[in-house]
């Protein structure tokens, strides 16, 4: 009953979102910054760490954008839906179980 509710509010929230976000405007800077030139320029500065940790960030940011958002709610959503009910589940095992 609880992981229905977490699914219908989660789910909701992100057809909510889906909906009323516009979609991503493209970045002006985004071509130089997609550049081999900014790429080493990052990597003079901090090392490969650097360009590494700039990627990632930039991955993780574009999660929580416009429709995208939407997305990662939705999957959230679920991921928290199966870990309540797993654990549930596990401390409350059905009658009749071997358990």
């Amino acid at each position: 009953m609880t992981a229905a509710v977490i699914l219908a509010v989660g789910w909701g929230a992100a057809i909510i979102v889906y909906f009323a976000s516009a979609p991503v405007e493209d970045d002006p800077l985004r071509v130089f910054h997609e550049s081999k030139r900014y790429e080493d320029s990052v990597e003079r500065v901090g090392g490969k760490a650097a360009v590494f940790g700039n990627e990632v960030a930039e991955t993780i940011a574009g999660l929580f954008r416009g429709q995208t958002l939407a997305f990662t709610i939705a999957m959230l959503t679920v991921t928290v839906a199966f870990v309540y009910l797993y654990r549930h589940v596990s401390k409350h095992p059905p009658e009749g179980s071997l358990k």
